[in-house]
């Protein structure tokens, strides 16, 4: 068990690199994202200075490496541009600089430095601590206003200190994924971990509805189509689930929009809502929107695998000698759930992944709607967040997929599976 669920562990691995790798070129070859966020009005100057933040004006593979962390950060201005920034300003008001990390620089003789900076990263901001005498400055913000908001301070409290040591650590220049650092979002102008925080919590209540649903739609109808097979209760049944396969959700979507929420006005017209159960409240129609085609489909598979187990020679025979119709039918039904439960692992890409069509016409901000929104805006570091959550779901549902038919039927040897 454990040597599958390695193998399929780095098996994942692989396939998540690949999805980022050709997604992430992919993104940045079709356009420029500092003209698609700063508008057809900017200047040459402000594009280049947003493409000098975000790390745009370097090669494309650098940036990627940057990206994945290995290398070198190439996005904003980092740790060495904050020091020579702050530096060159404490320089400007006539005062000795001194940077003893840096090569061929040494301490000055005698006591100790009287100014002391220190640049400590953080996993999206900067904080600088700058200690004058015995007063300490303090700035906590963005790497690019960092310097300019303390360098003041810091020249007016000098007061002819003759040296002034700034001093960084050497790890702070790296960035990227194995870092934690998904980026800062184009459009948000936030961290792109804390933008898809805000909006996980959303798509998995969607999804865990629609897939409440579609289980309890789904098996339902084919457990009771299945049992009542050749028969006018079988045939509507079936013909509605093909009708629901057939309808897509950019029909059935507006339609009940139409009917349910503006018509008989049993449900709201969009939006998140206010508290849990108004969230809930919100999330019931297009959470039936979404669970429609995944509820015909699991009816039509159930009904299809549980008349084939009805039929099997150990159903007769449990039948035959006098096993009650109800324990028949349990039996029955646990074998016929094999396939369903290989379909649960692949719809629970849909508690993270939800669908940008559902939540582009309720209005519900989600996963899907920012997914969709960062790709017309080519905001590239969300793109890439939102895509990696999805390529990582879909590689633990197949995984868990996996895991929960074998745990089904003991006939599935994972050791030898591969």
């Amino acid at each position: 068990m454990w040597a599958f669920i390695l193998r399929r562990a780095l098996g994942a691995t692989a396939v998540v690199f690949v999805v980022v790798l050709l997604v992430f070129f992919l993104v940045n070859w079709v356009g420029d994202p500092a003209v698609a966020t700063l508008g057809p009005n900017a200047g040459p100057e402000q594009i280049q200075d947003f493409q000098r933040k975000h790390g745009l004006d370097r090669p494309l593979m650098e940036q990627f490496v940057s990206y994945l962390g290995v290398g070198r950060c190439a996005r904003g201005r980092r740790a060495a541009a904050v020091e020579d920034e702050l530096t060159a300003a404490i320089a400007d008001g006539g005062h000795r600089v001194h940077r003893p990390h840096r090569v061929g620089e040494t301490r000055p003789d005698g006591s100790a430095p009287r100014v002391r900076g220190v640049l400590r990263p953080s996993a999206d901001r900067w904080a600088l601590r700058v200690t004058v005498g015995g007063r300490t400055f303090r700035s906590h913000g963005n790497v690019d206003t960092l310097a300019d908001d303390i360098a003041d301070e810091v020249l007016a409290a000098l007061e002819g200190e003759p040296v002034v040591v700034v001093e960084r650590f050497s790890r702070e220049d790296r960035c990227g994924l194995l870092q934690g650092d998904l980026g800062e979002s184009f459009g948000h102008h936030e961290p792109v971990a804390d933008v898809i925080a805000q909006r996980l919590p959303r798509t998995l209540l969607l999804g865990a509805i629609a897939l409440l649903l579609e289980l309890l739609l789904g098996v339902s109808i084919g457990i009771l189509a299945a049992y009542r097979r050749n028969t006018w209760v079988d045939t509507g049944l079936m013909s509605a689930a093909y009708l629901g396969i057939s309808m897509p959700t950019f029909v059935t979507g507006p339609i009940f929009l139409a009917v349910f929420g503006f018509y008989y006005g049993w449900f709201p017209l969009g939006g998140y809502g206010v508290g849990f159960w108004d969230h809930v409240y919100h999330a019931l129609l297009p959470g039936f929107t979404l669970a429609i085609i995944g509820a015909a489909t699991y009816a039509r598979v159930m009904r299809s695998e549980l008349v084939d187990t009805l039929r099997s020679d150990y159903i007769r025979t449990a039948a035959a000698k006098g096993l009650p119709t109800s324990g028949v039918l349990r039996h029955a039904v646990r074998n016929a759930l094999l396939p369903i439960v290989t379909m649960l692992g692949l719809s629970l890409t849909l508690l993270v992944a939800g669908a940008i069509i559902t939540e582009t016409i309720f209005g519900w901000p989600g996963m899907g709607n920012l997914a969709i929104r960062s790709i017309v805006n080519l905001d590239t570091p969300t793109v890439m967040g939102v895509v990696l959550v999805f390529a990582v779901t879909v590689q633990a549902g197949n995984l868990l997929a996996d895991i929960a038919v074998a745990l089904l039927d003991p006939r599935v040897r994972l050791e030898t599976s591969g």
